[in-house]
């Protein structure tokens, strides 16, 4: 994930790139930019082809009264594992506030 670089959407706009487009621009460039969504469709498509079943999940990051940033959960010993693939130079916060839709 270090080859993804974080980069907002433009304001006022939602853009979700798929694993393929991520990965040939991987191939091409050397890297690709994208925000938490993208990070989160990259990281949640390689788990999911190595077996390991994933789901996003929205959380309020830096205090927020709104859901604003989107990481992977998956199950460990039947306990959920937050990982957030933006926070490369950190350990993924103890997220307090979590929206999962089953």
């Amino acid at each position: 994930m270090r080859k993804m670089v974080y980069l907002a959407d433009p304001d006022g706009g939602e853009f979700i790139q798929t694993p393929l487009v991520l990965l040939n621009t991987i191939g091409l460039k050397g890297f690709a930019y994208g925000d938490c969504d993208d990070h989160v469709v990259l990281l949640g498509a390689m788990l999911t082809s190595l077996g390991i079943p994933t789901r996003a999940v929205a959380v309020k990051l830096h205090g927020s009264d709104v859901y604003n940033h989107v990481v992977i959960e998956y199950m460990a010993q039947g306990q959920p594992i937050l990982v957030d693939p933006c926070a490369k130079n950190v350990p993924t916060p103890n997220y307090r506030d979590r929206l999962v839709v089953s």
